[in-house]
């Protein structure tokens, strides 16, 4: 059981989403991350422009996360707060 989520075999990972400034582009962002089977959480930061994405890692990763963001479109990267 991951100690930061409590969900068995859990990970967490934050995505750096570039351009968005208004709460309807987080809002679809999260969207679209939140339809992917395992992904269990999504938190997006208004200021921050991230995307933390709590997920199951036998169930899909984050490169699979951020592929995601950029086939609809968006400029994202791995924030440098991941492990």
């Amino acid at each position: 059981m991951d100690e930061h989520t409590g969900i068995q075999g859990a990970e967490e990972t934050v995505i750096r989403v570039k351009g968005m400034q208004c709460f309807y582009c987080f809002t679809i962002a999260a969207n679209i991350l939140k339809k992917y089977e395992g992904v269990k959480e999504v938190k997006i930061g208004l200021d921050s422009g991230e995307a933390k994405v709590v997920y199951c890692a036998d169930k899909i990763n984050s490169s699979q996360l951020i592929e995601a963001l950029r086939d609809k479109g968006y400029i994202v990267e791995l924030s440098n707060k991941n492990g």
